[in-house]
């Protein structure tokens, strides 16, 4: 059986290694650069900033299990630090975790190269059409190649592309349609000196930003550097989504110093990322949206809530009922 997933994220990966494990042949096709998706690191030397997700918890034993090899191998480590609650014109509050959170070594995408390594992997190709020829599913790129021919096909894309995606025959549009995500924008910082910072993670109240950490505490980096990442809320991004990138990045250098008396204009290094699909705005009814008649999957955080853990468990439903199948 031939399967095509798209996405090279934390989901269609673990998908991948799930199902090569059952003797099945993977491709696996991701229209950017490297793996990670939202589990990305951005590199500017000597600058290394997690611009996505900035660490995990694990809740369930499916993905504690999932987990436990790659803490053995020192890929997953512990993240402690202080994490404070600040909001403007009083004094920040410690915020407490009650669950370990966890962060891959050295980046945030380390977990997703090792996941990558043993499987067939396809990077900047963009899939444009996905038809039924001779029983199976054919894919094309947007620069015309062929991709071959698929028994299964699962997108692990969010899920407006997912519906753009998946053709006609696949059962679940109207649910998948109907699943908004909130974007997210994400601010990163890099300055040449080590800025003191007595706290690795903020919370921020009663703001147009929402998080924010001090990426370069998180695993030992150069101790003479500062990076920095900070995330917007969710609200205010979906209705400042449209403006120009500069001025938005030029109002969170305003509103983060105004909270933490950091000036993001000393920074040697300055860059913003849009999200477009950072989090669903809803929990889905369904963990995966499976077409086991028409062997098409669309899955991802976005099916559940949106964390790198329910990522992982939307994909492995789809690995179950394929299993199932078998």
């Amino acid at each position: 059986m031939d399967i095509a997933v798209i996405g090279a994220g934390i989901s269609g990966l673990s998908i991948a290694n799930s199902l090569q494990e059952l003797g099945l042949k993977i491709s696996v096709f991701e229209k950017a650069r490297g793996v990670g998706g939202r589990m990305s690191t951005r590199y500017f030397d000597p600058y290394f900033i997690d611009h996505g997700a900035q660490h995990f918890n694990a809740r369930s034993k499916q993905f504690k299990k999932f987990l436990q090899p790659y803490i053995e191998q020192e890929i997953i480590r512990e993240w402690d630090g202080k994490v404070v609650t600040i909001e403007a014109d009083k004094k920040p509050e410690k915020s407490l975790w009650f669950e370990k959170q966890y962060v891959p070594y050295p980046y945030m995408n380390s977990l997703c190269k090792k996941l990558s390594e043993t499987i067939d992997l396809h990077l900047n190709i963009e899939i444009k059409t996905i038809y039924k020829q001779q029983n199976k599913w054919n894919l094309t790129a947007k620069n015309g190649d062929n991709l071959g021919s698929f028994d299964w096909v699962i997108s692990t894309a969010p899920p407006i592309q997912s519906n753009n995606l998946l053709p006609a025959e696949f059962i679940h549009h109207d649910n998948v349609k109907a699943i908004e995500v909130y974007p997210c924008f994400s601010l990163m910082l890099g300055f040449d000196k080590d800025l003191k910072s007595n706290w690795v993670g903020a919370r921020f109240r009663d703001s147009t930003l929402s998080w924010a950490a001090i990426d370069s505490k998180k695993r030992g980096l150069n101790p003479d550097l500062t990076s920095i990442i900070i995330h917007t809320e969710s609200e205010w991004s979906d209705l400042n989504k449209d403006r120009d990138k500069q001025d938005i990045q030029n109002e969170m250098i305003i509103e983060f110093k105004k909270l933490t008396g950091i000036d993001g204009d000393d920074a040697k290094y300055v860059a913003i990322h849009r999200w477009l699909y950072a989090r669903a705005k809803e929990k889905s009814e369904e963990i995966a949206f499976i077409d086991v008649d028409n062997k098409l999957a669309a899955c991802g955080d976005w099916c559940l809530h949106s964390n790198i853990e329910n990522a992982y468990l939307s994909g492995q439903e789809v690995v179950k009922r394929i299993r199932e199948e078998l």
